[in-house]
């Protein structure tokens, strides 16, 4: 999700984006304190309550939000410059100059050090799902049983990026579809989902969920579409107390929808997320404060880094047996202050350099092609 993108015009549209950028910062912390109980042992010392809710489904929220903020940027550089091939041209460029170059960084210091280890602690097969983007193929098949896979943990977070970059390219031909044609789209890919079997983290079909993906990018066409809705003026503004809430129930699903309700429990996960996003974007007063509106908007503009680092930098942690000497709490302490300070660093020394050098191209291009 870019940081230039408002998801609204006129007043109320910084708070708007601010608190697309809290949700952010939440989801990333949501999947790092998911992985925690495994990544920092010693073994089993918090997991018997970290564990208890599903808060991987941060990713999810992640899902939603990219969704809605992929159609948003559509619109605008569609607005910009006139001919739609050529935005959808700049979007991609802006896309992988966002992804592509954060996540190479982390493929390669991970390959570097992987080669002093012991060959089955890393396959080259999982560095090289993960360096094409196809991450979420290859590590659904692990989940599923196959043999194949070595330090799954290490990098099966690739499989989100792999998911969402995909996505990307089918966007613009998204965007081309009559809103009422993707409302039904919609829909019909939600209630198929419900009749799928589909454990959580243990089938091909789970790494291929694209239900909170199409659901955010719906709900951002509809909000292009329906300027002047009057519904959403007599919606409440989204609360701490039910946002709380809200992640509360995301994260218990898939720990009661099992079995034949898996499918369910996925699409019930996707549609709640969709409803945060849609009331966060509706809410300028989630943020009141000016501290928490600082470490919000910072949280998210450092989302993605901390969600790239955070396996490698958290496994590294608990190889070196630090939580037996601090404990776990302290470890986990340690180990998110670690990934928050090398997140802040690799976003201002590559990401956003990358991201705004792709974003300088696409706009000299356009210029171009208006003079032409």
């Amino acid at each position: 999700m870019s940081s230039d993108q408002s998801p609204s015009g006129g007043q109320g549209a910084d708070a708007r984006l601010v608190n697309l950028d809290l949700l952010r910062g939440i989801a990333a912390l949501l999947v790092c304190l998911s992985h925690a109980p495994f990544f920092l042992g010693p073994a089993g010392e918090g997991i018997s309550w970290l564990a208890i809710p599903a808060l991987g489904v941060g990713v999810d929220l992640f899902f939603a939000i990219s969704g809605f903020v992929v159609a948003l940027s559509l619109r605008d550089l569609h607005q910009s410059s006139g001919v739609f091939g050529s935005a959808a041209n700049a979007f991609y460029i802006r896309r992988l100059g966002r992804i592509v170059p954060l996540c190479w960084t982390m493929l390669i210091v991970v390959g570097v050090v992987a080669i002093a280890l012991p060959r089955t602690m890393l396959p080259w097969a999982d560095l090289a799902s993960a360096f094409t983007f196809t991450a979420n193929g290859h590590f659904g098949r692990c989940f599923a049983g196959a043999t194949s896979c070595g330090s799954g943990n290490l990098l099966h977070h690739t499989w989100s990026l792999a998911l969402e970059l995909q996505f990307y390219l089918v966007a613009p031909a998204l965007f081309l579809i009559p809103v009422p044609v993707l409302r039904g789209l919609t829909l019909a890919v939600l209630f198929i989902g419900l009749f799928f079997l589909r454990p959580w983290q243990a089938s091909l079909a789970w790494a291929f969920r694209i239900e909170a993906l199409l659901l955010g990018f719906w709900i951002g066409r509809e909000w292009i579409a329906r300027t002047n809705w009057r519904w959403p003026r007599n919606v409440p503004a989204l609360t701490w107390t039910e946002l709380i809430g809200l992640i509360t129930v995301m994260a218990l699903l898939p720990r009661v929808m099992t079995g034949p309700l898996s499918g369910l429990g996925i699409v019930s996960v996707a549609a709640i997320a969709g409803w945060i996003v849609v009331r966060s974007a509706l809410s300028p007063t989630l943020l009141t404060i000016e501290i928490t509106l600082r470490i919000g908007s910072s949280l998210g503009a450092w989302s993605y880094a901390i969600y790239l680092i955070h396996p490698p930098i958290m496994i590294a942690i608990g190889w070196s047996g630090l939580a037996s000497l601090i404990g776990f709490g302290g470890a986990l302490a340690l180990s998110m202050a670690i990934v928050i300070a090398v997140a802040w660093w690799l976003t201002r020394a590559i990401g956003d350099p990358a991201y705004s050098a792709a974003k300088a191209f696409t706009e000299r291009h356009v210029q171009k092609e208006r003079l032409a």
